[in-house]
């Protein structure tokens, strides 16, 4: 689907940042159109797909564990299954424990032979207790999305411990059969195990947590829940007793390290599009197109992204779209810690654009909100900041962003006064056709040459030099796009 990013970007590090983006278009048509003119959307994601197969056949024996039957239940303690295979079929249920693989070398849960399939009406795929796997739908070189995985609660379930998962190349949704359900969940939530309390901070720490070129569709709750939601409580969402000694002991949820979202699209999501929590160090929400978002949870699951306390993110070049402002109310939702950036990302269709709450971090250190596009429903103020005593002054730092049929100004603030944000360079009206972009009403919607908004950018530190299209910022126009 996507093109390959060729180097790591560090925005506010490094000033060049070399992007080849998706064809938004053509991945819209491919979702809304009626199915039969539509792009299949295996053809998306076969772009890129050679460089990930690993092709996979039984009759060569590339399988190293092949199980059978509709219900599969398979515990690894004490193997070392480093670089080995385990092979889906066509299962009801996939539960998987103790699955160790080795740094560089992981333990590969794959489809063989074609499809991988599991539908359930519990969890899918539920992975306990396990270090260094990748699940991946690379099995086969004609099928890009080789596993297809239906369940009613959590589809993908990575829990109780779990570390250094990787999940690519799945088709992912919950079952119609379920009132709850989340596509991909990996977070381990404390808890008592064999007597003792495990999963909290500092004594364990969740290490890189990717999914990546992914179709997540038709959820009832959120489309990816990764990491833990209340980082911010010192002693934890509550207490166990786990030795039974009638001492309740403070349960503080864990830190994440290395999670990355990227290159995934995600459809007609029930409740958040995307949510990371407790991400703390070298985190991103890259690349991934959300089209539908809050349509069945209700609030307050009704976020395109949202940052969870703890997690300190880089998010860019997103699309993020819905169709039901009623339902949908915000495009971004702000409770990380300081230091997040968000840039070059578009919001479509959500009634508020942002909700900005300082719930964790460093009080010397704000979120960066730059260059970013915001076409809302005109039934709200495009933003929400909840300032208050505790949080030092211009702790949102907003530049350059354009802010399209909101009822009231740009920034709302609560609880406090407008003391802890700035902003600068901001672009505000309820006239998307005075900005002179090349076709608003088929949304390309990037400014051309007599645009009102070009030069019309801050000077922000550092400069940013690359637009939402990898196209060089010449003039600094407000927006996620140059002109063009």
């Amino acid at each position: 689907m996507f093109a390959k990013t060729l180097f790591t970007v560090i925005i506010l590090v490094s000033t060049t940042v070399v992007w080849a983006s998706p064809d938004h278009l053509m991945i819209k048509k491919a979702m809304l159109v009626a199915p039969e003119t539509a792009v299949n959307i295996d053809t998306i994601y076969k772009s890129n797909f050679a460089d990930d197969v690993i092709e996979c056949k039984v009759a060569v024996g590339h399988c190293d564990v092949l199980p059978t039957g509709d219900f599969v239940n398979l515990n690894f303690t004490g193997q070392d299954m480093s670089g080995k295979r385990i092979c889906i079929t066509n299962h009801i249920l996939f539960y998987v424990s103790n699955l160790q693989g080795e740094e560089g070398n992981p333990a590969v849960i794959s489809n063989c032979d074609g499809i991988g399939q599991i539908t359930d009406t519990n969890k899918a795929l539920w992975i306990l207790n396990s270090q260094y796997v990748r699940v991946t739908g690379t099995g086969h070189s004609g099928y890009p999305l080789g596993l297809k995985l239906s369940g009613a609660h959590n589809t993908i379930d990575v829990s109780n411990g779990s570390s250094n998962i990787e999940i690519d190349h799945v088709d992912v949704r919950t079952s119609s059969d379920g009132n709850t359900g989340t596509g991909i969940s990996i977070r381990s939530y404390p808890a008592c195990e064999e007597g003792e309390l495990k999963y909290t901070r500092p004594n364990f720490t969740q290490h890189d947590s990717i999914v990546r070129d992914s179709y997540i569709h038709d959820t009832i709750n959120e489309g990816l829940y990764i990491g833990t939601s209340h980082h911010q409580q010192s002693e934890g969402a509550y207490t166990l007793d786990c030795d039974g000694d009638g001492n309740f002991e403070p349960t503080p949820q864990a830190d994440l390290k290395g999670v990355v979202v990227e290159n995934n699209i995600l459809f007609n999501i029930g409740g958040d599009g995307i949510q990371v929590g407790a991400a703390v160090e070298n985190a991103k929400i890259e690349n991934n197109l959300v089209l539908g978002f809050g349509e069945v949870a209700g609030w307050p699951h009704i976020q395109g992204i949202e940052v969870n306390p703890g997690s300190k993110v880089d998010i860019t070049y997103n699309w993020i779209e819905t169709t039901t402002p009623e339902s949908s109310g915000v495009g971004l939702s702000i409770q990380g810690a300081g230091g997040s950036r968000y840039i070059n990302n578009v919001f479509i269709g959500m009634n508020k654009a942002i909700h900005g709450l300082r719930s964790t971090g460093p009080t010397d250190d704000p979120h960066f909100v730059w260059y970013n596009t915001f076409i809302l429903s005109g039934e709200s103020n495009a933003a929400s900041i909840w300032c208050s005593d505790e949080v030092a002054v211009n702790q949102m730092d907003f530049a350059n962003n354009i802010f399209i049929n909101s009822t009231t100004p740009w920034a709302d603030s609560q609880y406090g006064g407008t003391g802890c944000w700035q902003e600068a360079g901001q672009w505000l009206t309820d006239d998307i056709n005075e900005l002179g972009f090349e076709n608003p009403f088929e949304q390309r919607i990037w400014p051309i040459k007599g645009s009102v908004l070009t030069g019309q950018g801050a000077i922000t530190s550092p400069a940013i030099t690359y637009d939402f299209f990898g196209d060089m910022r010449i003039t600094n126009e407000p927006g996620a796009f140059a002109v063009k």
